[in-house]
């Protein structure tokens, strides 16, 4: 791709008009202090003078595009809202045809007829050994096969647990290859939205977003797809037994699978009766009991829950030594408080452990048990106290899984607590969480849910551009947004904000800030122009996005010509696309109608 985009010539996938304005010099802010003060901080209105939006040529974008805007228009389509249908049709389809085509089904359909103008879309669904031979590989690690099959399972929008650091590159890929905002991204950003906003009379960031955003991405509207994503899950399980994350997704996708018109107790037996088959096949699996446990307790069945967990505890004496070691993760999800000294010995036998770096699930699960055992026995400060302890120790490993599993469960504490707590008692480690994990969501929704309460507006602001200019990315834009969305007079900040990231090289390539930007200006500012430019900039910067192509059809049909829509169509055929739907479809269909 760095090739490509050193390359001249227009046309193809190279050559395409570089976006990138503004000022792309970045302060070093690497000593200074995040903590937020009591003072007015002008200064973050002065940042935001700096930035000026980009003032594209529109019609400069058109040409790169090749498209010829003195050209006449030799389209049938007469109305703006023709193209708007078909653009709701190509993502229908593109919901419901997402699985390749067996080739003996296309050749069934015929049964050795000459293939007509349909069939020949269908058969271009069929994928042949020889069309994939050259990209496939091999992996000999057993931590790289799985973490493989976490991001095949993250790809098709099922639940999983995260497998990695969010530090990691291919948590940073997925971050920047995402279109829509995942639900857990969501419900932190509902959180901070909630605490901001609790005072006014603008409905949530989260919903905001969502209806911004379309909700195309609803698995429960695909079944197939969730069908699919189930009958994978268990062969994978197959290749790696007992691994309570694949456990927990299939079972949360079994849940999602089942029709919504159904009851939720329908969704819950289609669930335990899985669950159940399961734990047959193998009855010494106690996490998969325990899974099953909290599957129960979310779903309302607390008694339920609780018979399950004892069983799961009872199971534990028969297990093997090893399996026993993961007795404390269970301890934790069934809250099962022991005595004070106790958690103490099992702690400080675990600290030679902890110097050397070997932190796993287990010892993480012993120090958050020993947490919520002194939270509600001594108060939340002593809770705290148990896993700020280890900090020291689990800081020092930035790409962990494991150390940032303990991170975010102290961050849990920290809202749960939050009319408790002190802001000088617990910034400190607020602050060096954030240097450390500057990726994860809940770093910012700690930040700003608790200094919102001890600090001024544009302290806030400035705190969140020390961020995003240490560690530019599309998770520290969304809170950033999260803070000003629908506040008054924040209209040149929030233009200031995505101008800024946007300036990023990576980020430039965000199919979802792009289209954050673009739902801003046409539906919340309602600026035909910067929409319609902002559009032609975000199909430059990701050309290989359908989605972002289909809302400028969705969101601009009555800002773009006929002949513009027309042009752009053909251009998304001529790139390859896969579009689904031809124009004639709609045309002939609303014929038909009238």
């Amino acid at each position: 791709m760095q090739e490509n985009s050193q390359e001249t010539e227009t046309g193809g996938w190279s050559g395409w008009f570089d976006p990138s304005l503004g000022n792309t010099e970045t302060n070093d802010l690497s000593n200074k202090s995040l903590e937020p003060s009591l003072t007015d901080g002008n200064d973050a209105e002065d940042l935001d003078a700096e930035d000026s939006p980009a003032q594209d040529d529109v019609e400069s974008l058109l040409k790169k595009l090749g498209i010829d805007v003195d050209a006449e228009s030799n389209s049938e389509v007469k109305d703006a809202e023709t193209w708007n249908r078909w653009a709701s049709m190509e993502l229908s389809r593109d919901n419901q045809q997402w699985m390749p085509l067996h080739e003996n089904y296309v050749g069934s359909i015929h049964c050795g007829d000459a293939p007509s103008g349909e069939d020949n879309d269908q058969l271009s669904r069929v994928i042949l050994f020889e069309d994939v031979t050259e990209f496939l590989f091999s992996l000999s690690s057993e931590e790289a096969r799985f973490s493989l099959m976490c991001q095949f399972i993250d790809f098709y929008g099922g639940k999983i647990s995260r497998w990695t650091s969010t530090n990691s590159p291919s948590w940073l890929d997925r971050i920047l290859s995402l279109e829509n905002i995942t639900d857990d991204i969501l419900e932190d950003l509902g959180a901070v939205s909630d605490v901001v906003n609790k005072n006014q009379s603008s409905y949530s960031c989260k919903y905001k977003l969502e209806s911004l955003l379309g909700s195309m991405c609803d698995l429960s509207q695909r079944p197939g797809l969730m069908k699919f994503l189930k009958n994978a899950i268990l062969l994978l399980l197959g290749v790696f037994p007992r691994n309570h994350i694949l456990e927990e997704a299939v079972l949360v996708t079994t849940q999602m699978f089942t029709p919504q018109e159904n009851s939720s107790s329908i969704q819950t037996n289609a669930s335990r009766a899985l669950a159940k088959s399961m734990l047959k096949k193998d009855r010494q699996d106690f996490l998969l009991c325990g899974i099953y446990g909290r599957t129960e307790a979310m779903n309302g069945n607390i008694e339920q829950a609780r018979k399950i967990f004892d069983m799961a505890l009872l199971s534990t004496e028969a297990t093997s030594e090893d399996l026993r070691k993961k007795v404390p993760i269970l301890y934790l999800w069934l809250q099962v408080l022991r005595a004070r000294q106790g958690f103490k010995e099992q702690i400080r036998s675990s600290r030679s452990a902890f110097s050397c770096g070997a932190i796993n699930k287990e010892s993480v699960a012993l120090i958050c048990s020993a947490s919520l055992f002194e939270s509600m026995t001594t108060g939340c400060y002593s809770g705290l106290e148990v896993i700020e302890e280890t900090f020291p120790m689990t800081f020092s490993e930035s790409n962990n899984l494991e150390c940032e599993d303990l991170w975010v469960y102290y961050i849990k504490m920290l809202q749960k607590n939050l009319n408790q707590l002190n802001l000088s008692r617990v910034w400190p480690s607020i602050s060096r969480g954030v240097h450390k994990y500057p990726y994860n969501p809940k770093s910012y929704s700690a930040t700003l849910t608790l200094s919102y309460l001890y600090s001024v507006s544009n302290n806030l602001r400035l705190t969140l551009d020390k961020c995003s200019q240490r560690d530019p990315s599309v998770i520290t834009l969304l809170f950033a947004l999260s803070f000003e969305w629908g506040k008054a007079g924040s209209d040149n900040r929030i233009h200031s904000l995505f101008e800024r990231a946007l300036a990023d090289d990576k980020l430039q390539k965000s199919v979802l800030l792009w289209r954050c930007y673009l739902a801003y200006e046409a539906e919340i500012v309602c600026n035909s122009s910067a929409a319609r430019r902002v559009f032609f900039r975000a199909i430059h910067a990701c050309p290989w996005s359908k989605r972002l192509w289909l809302d400028g059809f969705q969101k601009l049909g009555s800002v773009l010509t006929l002949k513009e829509l027309s042009d752009l169509q053909e251009v998304m055929r001529d790139k390859e696309l896969n579009i689904r739907t031809d124009i004639y479809e709609i045309l002939l269909e609303e014929e038909t109608n009238t």
